[in-house]
């Protein structure tokens, strides 16, 4: 879908000012709502115009539809802004994907049918028309073919008058109205609900006036709503649009019905000399139910810092919890499962204890997403994820061979992944398990860094670099990376693996009491692995505590009887260099000798 504002230019040169102003109104109040509720995706905007994605026509043609109503209705209540007017041009065909933008033909002709349209009108090909059937009671203009500019083949193009459309029930604020309705029940089955994964943050209420504890509240809000974006299958409000429900007595199904969407992110914050308390609530806006709270109290002498810390945990919580809440109503509706659902379910089982079952279940998830749908980045990534965490030695497999077949299969995936989608951060995420499964820390330091620079929340990305920097040599850094991992995700499922590659960073610096400390609390976890046993067996080692020691080498064994230092995590990659390989010779081999671990 095409729009563009009608004699925009003409309007600049009368009031420039006053243009922008209502074009930024128009946005916020109509076309983006719009979009939202018909799942819409807008690709960019064109000068005064936007290119819009949708995965479905009807969805397309009602979004429409509803744009062109509401432009209308605005103006008639809003006498005092300039009248603007919009043309709409959609089309059915093929694209191609570039860097997250739209290019070719499909993407041309809906360019040319909205300089076609009426203003306030809505112009579109043969092919849309014959995909909506009768789902529509609309009196079509038969425009004929068209020879439109750069396009090579006549186009077939039908026109939706301005009066046409001001003679169709008319959508409620916010709500799936009556033109919806319209659409017969075979069509997308989730029509007449809120995206599974959509969300407005509030803005942050602050205690005081201060103006340091205002601006403090004031990117809280927005450095939230940018980081919750960043979750996939996700629809985030702009915070321009949030700031229109400053009241926090607002209602929140009425949030819900304005905006077309199913969470509520609301906090406030408090300040005492120079400590800081912030609180968060995460309610769905269709029940008023609470999903998730926390409090955070921090230091307030780093306010960056300190937002940074707390925007990334509660971006993790809440990922956990909408994905876990939308996979409940979709089993509560019992919908036919697509490529979303498989996704959600695989996600959801990536919470929990992690076990080979587990990780086989996610695996078969995933797989079942891609088959639905071959294109989505987020399910390729973390298909390759669920392979590769099955053939880490001595892992969740008591195996110590390596598939190279299914490391293969894979990073073959991940790189598909990364081909929709080029900022997957997940996707580098794999890449990098690929290149310690080749016994190639650099690399896999390299795609942990870009996994970090693409989505800084994901925790799972700094614990990988971590590893990677061990690996190299470089404990003191990797120690630094695991705890960022720890601050930003402190109830992980993967929350043993932090501790325990603490633990190792911790032992190569030679502060065997800390690192004991970490080892113990990671056993501690459920589905404590054969590498956290083990790593207290050393600790307690070097501490002396020779009985301690060879009780843990014995649950090591009892997890993985064919554990052997020489496969386990703390053993040097193919590709290590001399430091790392000096300090498992002088620190690692030393401590497990005396804990009677095989070697």
């Amino acid at each position: 879908m095409m729009t563009d504002i009608v004699g925009y230019s003409r309007l600049i040169g009368l009031d420039d000012v006053a243009t922008l102003q209502a074009i930024d109104d128009l946005r916020r109040s109509v076309i983006d709502p719009a979009v939202l509720r018909h799942h819409g995706r807008i690709i960019k905007t064109i000068g005064d115009g936007l290119l819009v994605e949708f995965a479905s026509v009807v969805d397309t043609v009602a979004c429409a539809i509803a744009i062109q109503q509401g432009v209308a209705t605005r103006y008639t209540e809003r006498p005092d802004q300039p009248s603007l007017l919009l043309r709409i041009g959609i089309n059915l065909g093929d694209v191609i994907v570039q860097d997250g933008d739209l290019f070719g033909e499909g993407v041309n002709v809906a360019a040319r049918l909205e300089r076609l349209s009426e203003p306030g009108g809505i112009c579109l090909t043969r092919e849309v028309r014959d995909q909506l059937q009768d789902r529509f009671n609309l009196s079509w203009a038969d425009l004929g073919e068209q020879n439109l500019k750069n396009i090579a083949r006549p186009v077939h193009v039908f026109g939706i008058s301005p009066d046409v459309i001001a003679g169709l029930p008319k959508e409620a604020a916010g709500e799936i109205g009556t033109v919806e309705a319209q659409i017969s029940s075979n069509a997308r089955g989730f029509s007449a609900l809120s995206p599974r994964l959509s969300l407005v943050v509030l803005p942050f209420m602050s205690a005081s006036d201060a103006a340091d504890q205002s601006h403090f509240a004031e990117g809280m809000t927005e450095t939230l709503t940018t980081d919750l974006s960043r979750i996939r299958r996700s629809f985030v409000i702009a915070p321009s649009t949030a700031r229109l429900y400053q009241d926090q007595q607002t209602d929140l199904q009425q949030v819900s019905r304005d905006l077309g969407v199913r969470y509520v992110l609301r906090g406030s914050i408090q300040k005492s000399g120079s400590r800081l308390r912030v609180n968060a609530q995460l309610l769905d806006s269709q029940t008023g139910a609470h999903i998730w709270s926390e409090r955070f109290d921090g230091d307030s002498t780093d306010l960056f810092g300190l937002q940074d810390q707390i925007t990334g945990r509660i971006a993790n919580s809440l990922d956990r919890e909408i994905t876990v809440a939308a996979l409940r109503d979709a089993e509560v509706r019992r919908m036919a499962p697509d490529a979303v659902d498989f996704l959600m379910r695989g996600i959801a089982a990536s919470y929990g204890p992690q076990s080979l079952e587990s990780v086989q279940r996610q695996e078969a998830f995933f797989r079942q997403a891609v088959t639905f749908d071959p294109g989505n980045s987020e399910a390729l990534a973390r298909l390759a994820w669920s392979i590769l965490l099955q053939e880490l030695p001595l892992q969740h497999s008591t195996s110590t061979e390596i598939s190279q077949n299914r490391v293969k299969e894979a990073a073959e995936v991940a790189r598909a992944g990364l081909m929709h989608d080029p900022d997957s951060a997940r996707a580098h995420l794999a890449l990098a398990l690929v290149h310690r499964l080749h016994g190639d820390p650099k690399g896999m330091a390299l795609e942990s860094e870009a996994a970090v620079a693409l989505d800084h929340n994901l925790a799972n990305a700094h614990t990988s670099l971590a590893m990677a920097l061990i690996w190299l040599g470089r404990p003191h850094e990797g120690l630094l990376a695991v705890e960022q991992a720890m601050r930003l995700d402190p109830r992980s499922p993967q929350f043993g693996v932090f501790l325990s590659v603490l633990g190792r960073a911790q032992l190569l610096l030679g502060n065997i009491e800390v690192a004991a400390d970490c080892f113990a609390k990671a056993q501690l976890l459920p589905s404590s692995l054969p590498n956290v046993h083990a790593g207290t067996a050393m600790a307690y080692a070097l501490l002396g505590d020779l009985e301690a020691a060879r009780a843990a080498a014995r649950q090591a064994l009892d997890v993985a009887p064919r554990f052997r230092m020489s496969h386990s995590a703390y053993a040097p990659l193919a590709q290590s260099p001399d430091l790392y390989r000096k300090l498992y010779r002088e620190v690692i081999l030393p401590a497990a000798e005396q804990a009677d671990l095989p070697v």
